[in-house]
Parts: C-alpha cells; structure tokens; sequence
C-alpha cells in the first residue's frame, strides 16, 4: 500500500499546523519558569544540619510555591535526610512540599557522599506582549491583545505571583 504524495503534503501540513497552534496557547497564558538550586551537605553533625536548613528556609521564603527534594546515596546519611526534613517541617515548610529520594545502587560518574538539597522554584510569567496586537479591533479572528490579557490574568485572585 503506497501512500500518495497529496496525503503526504495534508499530513505534514496537520503536522505543522497543529505544533503552530500548540505554540500560540503557550504563548498566551505565558509558560512558567523553573530555576533549581543545589545545596550539598556533607556532614550529619548538627552545626552542618543548621547551616543547611538556614540556606533552604533562606531560598524558600517569601511565598515559596516550588519543591524541595532530598536526595543522598549513602545509608549513613538517612536520618540525617529524615532529620532536614522535619526540621524543615518545623520552619514553616509544607511536608507536601519535601520529598526523600535515596539514590542507592547504580554507576556515577563522581563519588556523592552527604545529601544534595535540590530546590525548584516555579515562576509564573505573562506572555510578552508584541505591540502590535495591542490594538483592539473587531475582525472574523478576534483578538483582544496581549495587554488586555495581561491586565485581565493579573486582576484575577492568584495565590502565585505574577512576574512582568
């Protein structure tokens, strides 16, 4: 069964139009941003524990709407993980918020020792506006503009904040 070139040129052109499509909507609500930041911790004494909880509470304050995750991969450092995490807990952070990931077994390309500390933090943005569909016009294809939109989603109730 061959497939002729008409059908080729139709799907290909679905193809396109559709990833275009899939463009403009993300384009439109703004997509969000995602930074992470990695704290080592080395040691399980309770200076070291402090230092670290100090730097995460640090990153994760001020309307913290990201994830915290605990990695470590050796067994020694499970209570201290277990530890962080509580005392994390009890400095204001949602247990939703904090996960334990042990990484044991497997290949690594450098020796991990202690806990690696991996903060996201999640930003939400509006669409940059292109001036010129600011305008409003009334056509078959209407378009109210990116101002109004970004006028509109801010004026919205939100417990994330907007980054302009």
């Amino acid at each position: 069964m061959r497939i002729s070139p008409l059908f080729r040129c139709a799907l290909l052109f679905m193809a396109v139009a559709s990833s275009a499509s899939w463009a403009s909507q993300l384009e439109k609500h703004g997509s969000p941003q995602i930074t992470e930041q990695v704290i080592a911790l080395t040691s399980s004494d309770q200076i070291s524990k402090e230092i670290a909880v100090g730097k995460i509470i640090n990153q994760a304050s001020g309307g913290f709407n990201g994830y915290i995750r605990l990695e470590w991969f050796d067994d020694d450092f499970s209570t201290t993980a277990k530890q962080v995490r509580q005392d994390l807990i009890t400095k204001g952070i949602t247990p939703e918020r904090i996960s334990l990931a042990y990484q044991g077994g497997g290949y690594r390309t450098q020796e991990a020792s202690g806990i690696q500390v991996h903060i996201q933090k999640i930003t939400l943005r509006l669409p940059e506006c292109r001036y010129m569909t600011q305008n409003y016009k009334f056509d078959l294809y209407d378009d109210t503009g990116c101002a109004i939109n970004n006028n509109l989603a801010s004026s919205l109730v939100s417990p994330y904040k907007y980054y302009f």
